[in-house]
């Protein structure tokens, strides 16, 4: 006997869950993330009866599922993520559902993959950050208020009860703006559909009353935490309201739904796209940014609609049968927005790196993780793909009609969701892993401890982690310092001593160690704000101490052999390109100073190629060192080289031969004057001067191409 349609949905269903669950279940067991999960972790063990003090507000049901599931599975850091990993599996079995309906099972299929690959999915299902499960409790509640009426009283007393019962979860868990005045606008719009556009009064009095509601707790709301909000204010906006402009929800909503967020506003907007999820997802974006004035970065619930539109979007501009203007103007739109997504990824990469739990950018490694450059090749290949599916109708027909565009849009999108699902589970969280969180470094150096005999007493100076309190493994132990003298005391010692430092002190223990004659060797140099540390080199370990190559004794050999001065401070006795001066290209200039006396820490150096008025590269001045080696710590009789990474403007210079000046400054107004050489002798190695005020020295000519 053949299974029914509504059966076969609920097996495809429950196989996209597992599916999606056995995906997002091999991160699970990284390390702790300490801006996003530390706080989560300690409600957890406070809610297991841990003495623990100055716990933030949660919550209760969130803090209730993870404690829960954390006491199942033993393990609290990964149990208190196994709530976000099934609320995220059903969300995206739920979209498979909704999407079934007046669609085929590929788009079906197709917009589960995008659900998945959105970073709501990828970030929420594997890390103890955001509210998976609120979102679960709304999509669960417009779910059932879409199921059609079967007529008998006791069906229908079930699913309203039903549907109650994941309203007040919902609120529970995201409060009443998201939990209850979303899925109540949403249903309304379904009942509008279903009574040929008549609004159902009794879910739009639903979200009337619970948005003013809403409203007015928020208007009167302390200091506190109210639970009908599932939040309490952030101090910080509620006192600075200007730092949090209304283009942040923008630019939240471009992080969370990357790169997805041009595709689904086009679904949403071109004609003939289903009213409800164009309805779910506009008042869930909007009631988010409302929601993020007061309470900071919010979770937005709308995962389902995004994956169901871009997938609309994506599929009308395949179909061929559209008019070709609308079609073309739509393409070129949707283009342009992925571009200035992929393009706001490389100018805040930390607020795409991060999407559910904001990070300072101060702290967060984006050069390291390289989530500029991931997200902005990911945008591309979006872009690309667009440009396929709109054109699918001329590349079937110069593949004779064997290929239909619906196909080569199907394809465009299954492989644009393993590519986001690549850079998000294959690159980014495991990359953000290793640097954003203690556990990789501390369970490294507890398995050095044998290998190469490192000592188990590691000192600790101004690593404030807190997570590392709950990853520290039981065969290291730590003894705290209390400044930097203790830290010196503890690494002049003659035997061997590690310490773990942040990355911000490197360069003043490091020119401590230099002062007394010792070594500093860096042993691990992952996590941003936990770097490990040897006061002597260590057998079988690299030294990845990256201001060794600054800073020497001994005169570096570089390409050019040069000599001037500036003033009796420092002189310039070297430099050398790496790479070609054509336009677009990266290139590095090296300059070797040497220290004649200590300079002022606020040293600015200008390294730049002019070409007569008209073409000027890199004009402006620069910390020494990328600020790497402040000049606070350079001594008398130093060698330190300063290395400037650029690329070559491609547009607003000319080709030809340029001159190499340096210059430099402690302030506008303190300038260091060449002194040598003198301007009326010749020099040895050609070096001129390059101004009327004696301020800059030509070291060579270079050509720009």
């Amino acid at each position: 006997m053949p299974a029914s349609p509504t059966r076969r949905l609920w097996l495809v269903a429950g196989a996209t869950a597992f599916v999606v669950a056995l995906v997002l279940s091999t991160r699970l067991d990284q390390g702790l993330w300490s801006a996003a999960e530390a706080e989560p972790l300690r409600r957890v063990l406070g809610h297991h009866g841990v003495p623990l003090f100055d716990l933030e507000r949660a919550p209760y049901l969130d803090v209730a599922l993870r404690s829960l599931a954390a006491k199942w599975w033993g393990d609290p850091t990964v149990g208190m993520r196994l709530p976000g990993l099934v609320a995220v599996s059903l969300t995206v079995a739920l979209t498979v559902a909704f999407a079934r309906r007046g669609a085929t099972w590929r788009d079906a299929l197709l917009a589960g993959g995008v659900a998945l690959a959105l970073p709501l999915s990828g970030f929420g299902g594997t890390l103890a950050v955001g509210r998976p499960v609120g979102e679960l409790a709304i999509t669960a509640a417009i779910w059932l208020g879409t199921l059609e009426p079967r007529g008998s009283r006791a069906s229908e007393l079930a699913r309203w009860t039903a549907i109650a019962t994941v309203m007040v979860g919902a609120v529970a868990h995201v409060g009443l703006a998201l939990g209850l005045v979303l899925p109540a606008i949403t249903l309304a719009a379904v009942e509008a559909g279903r009574t040929r556009h008549r609004l159902s009064m009794g879910w739009v009095a639903i979200a009337t009353l619970s948005g003013l509601l809403a409203w007015g707790l928020v208007a009167n709301q302390g200091p506190g935490f109210v639970p009908a909000l599932a939040d309490a204010q952030d101090a910080t906006l509620f006192l600075t309201p200007h730092l949090r402009p209304f283009a942040t929800g923008l630019d939240d909503a471009s992080a969370q739904l990357f790169p997805w967020l041009p595709l689904a506003l086009a679904g949403a907007l071109l004609p003939g796209s289903p009213r409800v999820y164009a309805v779910w997802w506009v008042v869930g974006l909007v009631a988010a940014e409302t929601w993020g004035h007061w309470y900071g970065t919010v979770p937005m619930p709308v995962t389902v609609p995004t994956a169901i539109l871009s997938v609309r979007g994506l599929t009308w501009l395949a179909d061929q049968t559209h008019p070709g203007p609308l079609r073309r103007a739509t393409t070129l739109l949707v283009v342009i927005g992925l571009l200035i997504v992929g393009k706001n990824a490389s100018l805040a990469p930390q607020l795409f790196g991060s999407p559910l739990a904001p990070i300072d950018a101060a702290l967060y490694p984006a050069d390291a993780i390289g989530t500029g450059d991931q997200l902005g090749r990911s945008a591309k290949v979006a872009a690309l793909a667009v440009f396929v599916v709109a054109g699918g109708g001329r590349l079937s027909a110069a593949m004779g009609r064997s290929a239909r565009p619906e196909a080569i849009a199907a394809a465009a999108v299954g492989l644009l969701c393993a590519w986001q699902l690549r850079t998000t589970f294959g690159a980014l969280l495991p990359t953000s892993t290793a640097r954003l969180s203690p556990a990789p470094v501390a369970e490294t150096y507890a398995a050095r401890i044998d290998r190469y005999q490192l000592p188990r007493t590691v000192g600790r100076f101004r690593v404030h982690d807190p997570a590392l309190a709950h990853v520290l493994p039981d065969e290291v132990i730590t003894q705290a310092l209390a400044d930097r003298r203790a830290l010196l005391r503890w690494l002049g010692s003659d035997e061997l001593r590690t310490a773990w430092l942040p990355q911000t002190e490197l360069a003043a223990a490091f020119a401590g160690q230099r002062a007394r004659g010792h070594e500093l060797s860096v042993l691990d140099d992952r996590h941003i704000g936990m770097l490990v540390v040897a006061n002597q080199a260590v057998d079988g370990l690299a030294d990845l101490n990256p201001l060794a190559d600054l800073v020497s004794s001994t005169r570096p050999q570089l390409e050019h052999e040069t000599y001037v001065r500036f003033g009796d401070a420092i002189e310039v006795v070297g430099w050398q390109i790496d790479g070609s001066l054509v336009r677009t290209r990266q290139v590095t200039i090296t300059l070797a100073l040497h220290v004649l006396k200590r300079v002022p820490k606020r040293l600015k150096i200008t390294t730049r190629l002019v070409r007569g008025r008209l073409s000027r590269i890199r004009p402006y001045p620069h910390e020494p060192t990328q600020g790497h080696f402040a000049p606070k710590h350079w001594r008398r009789g130093d060698y330190v080289l300063d290395r400037m990474t650029f690329t070559v403007p491609p547009l607003e210079i000319m080709s030809g031969e340029h001159e190499l000046e340096v210059g430099m400054r402690t302030s506008r107004h303190m300038i260091y004057d060449v002194t040598k050489p003198d301007a009326d002798e010749p020099s040895e190695h050609g070096v001129t001067i390059g101004d009327r005020k004696g301020r800059f020295a030509v070291l060579g000519r270079v050509r720009v191409y």
